[in-house]
């Protein structure tokens, strides 16, 4: 199984809430595809208790085999984050053989 980890945060002066918004349900989609095991998103936030400043999100996508309409559904989301005002940045593993 592959894992994909997709770091993006908002470009410029974008609306976070809204585009959490538009990447839960980019994230669900996802999760209904054959091969996907799971999609998940995270929120961060700095951990400064006084003003808390909001760093973005992170998708993780566990997948069967990341190839074929796989890789192809990828490619559109990050080409679609990029369109709606994300700044994505990828991070891929491979399962390690013994």
């Amino acid at each position: 199984m592959d894992s994909i980890l997709i770091y993006c945060r908002p470009r410029g002066d974008r609306r976070g809430h809204t585009l959490r918004a538009w990447l839960e349900h980019q994230a669900a989609e996802l999760s209904t595809r054959p091969g996907v095991q799971r999609t998940a998103v995270v929120h961060l936030t700095s951990p400064d208790p006084s003003s808390p400043r909001d760093l973005g999100w992170v998708l993780e996508c566990e997948l069967a085999n990341a190839g074929g309409a796989r890789a192809d559904a990828l490619r559109e989301l990050l080409t679609d984050m990029r369109l709606v005002g994300l700044e994505p940045v990828v991070f891929t593993r491979e399962p390690q053989t013994a």
